[in-house]
């Protein structure tokens, strides 16, 4: 597994928009979010299409590819992160140059459909990538413990994450920082475990569509580290589920889970299900006696662990709670 090299102080980021850009309105905490990154210690690089608005995305898909290739190439860009989430990263990925990325190994860093974007890199080019809030995550006055993480790890400094006590299930709007109100209680279907592996993951709504694709060989990755076993993490955005059943069915019988020691599934942003079926029946029911613990930090439901694709994870589980450890071996 490659490790590209840490930031430092004065390090350079590029900061692009793969998905979505910033819509003027968006303007101001976009740029508050900046800020912070800039108080870290880092210099900042936008490519042209940050603050532009498509139909869906922020420019077509040759273009964002070809702004993405310009930080791949320029060797002072040691952290190459999304802008925003969104939607239609896809239409790029034809456009994208893996041996290119090979050559300038470097952090890429986001989530959501920033999915489309480092999972890909991860199984194709060996390199992990990291997936946590995007650059326009940070947009509050005093930064949550859990974006203080996403800071420390593109340093190289990799703690230990532990289940927050409390997330945002209600979103305060114009609230200055999350609006914890509900008790977070991880949901094992096994009981207390540990379990160690290669860790990787994304948006499960995105990586459904991987399967069957050239971007999706994850028989390369689980071949290759069959000895270490995979932990895999699936941050749910939206899918019902029956949906995420029939995901996690897929994926299954597609191979994606040979070798694999656990799985997180993440707090739902929006919950549904059309047949009165639990998230944690559909798991069971898809992955049977695979350990899994739903309602981790790991999702759209704020606070977020920071994920580094590729690290060799370790989850420990109890109670209602839990741990992720990550070391880079």
């Amino acid at each position: 597994m490659i490790y590209p090299e840490f930031l430092r102080e004065g390090s350079k980021i590029g900061i692009t928009a793969p998905s979505c850009g910033i819509p003027e309105e968006k303007r101001p905490l976009f740029e508050l979010s900046l800020s912070n990154i800039k108080n870290a210690g880092f210099d900042l690089s936008l490519t042209d299409n940050v603050y532009k608005c498509g139909k869906i995305a922020s420019t077509p898909g040759d273009v964002r590819a070809n702004e993405l290739l310009s930080l791949t190439r320029d060797d002072s860009v040691k952290l190459v992160w999304a802008a925003s989430g969104g939607d239609m990263l896809v239409e790029m990925l034809e456009h994208i140059d893996y041996e290119e990325i090979k050559k300038h190994p470097k952090w890429y860093m986001g989530y959501s459909d920033i999915t489309g974007l480092i999972f890909p890199i991860t199984l194709n080019c060996d390199m992990a990538t990291i997936y946590g809030p995007n650059a326009g995550g940070l947009d509050m006055t005093s930064l949550h413990p859990s974006l203080k993480v996403a800071i420390n790890t593109i340093k190289g400094n990799i703690p230990v994450q532990k289940a927050y006590p409390l997330h945002e299930r209600h979103r305060v709007k114009g609230s200055d920082g999350y609006s914890l109100d509900t008790p977070t209680e991880w949901d094992s279907t096994c009981g207390d475990f540990s379990a160690s592996g290669r860790l990787i993951g994304g948006c499960i709504d995105c990586l459904q569509f991987f399967v069957g694709t050239r971007y999706g060989n994850v028989t390369r990755f689980i071949t290759k580290y069959a000895q270490d076993g995979v932990i895999w993490y699936f941050d749910n955005f939206a899918l019902t589920a029956e949906a995420m059943y029939y995901a996690l069915w897929n994926m299954k019988n597609a191979g994606w889970f040979e070798n694999t020691k656990a799985v997180m599934i993440s707090r739902v942003l929006f919950p549904g299900t059309a047949f009165e079926l639990s998230y944690k029946e559909a798991a069971v029911n898809a992955l049977g006696d695979i350990p899994v613990v739903l309602e981790t930090d790991t999702g759209h439901v704020k606070p977020q662990f920071t994920l580094i694709n590729g690290s060799y994870a370790t989850l420990d589980v109890s109670g209602k709670s839990g741990s992720l450890t990550q070391k880079l071996i």
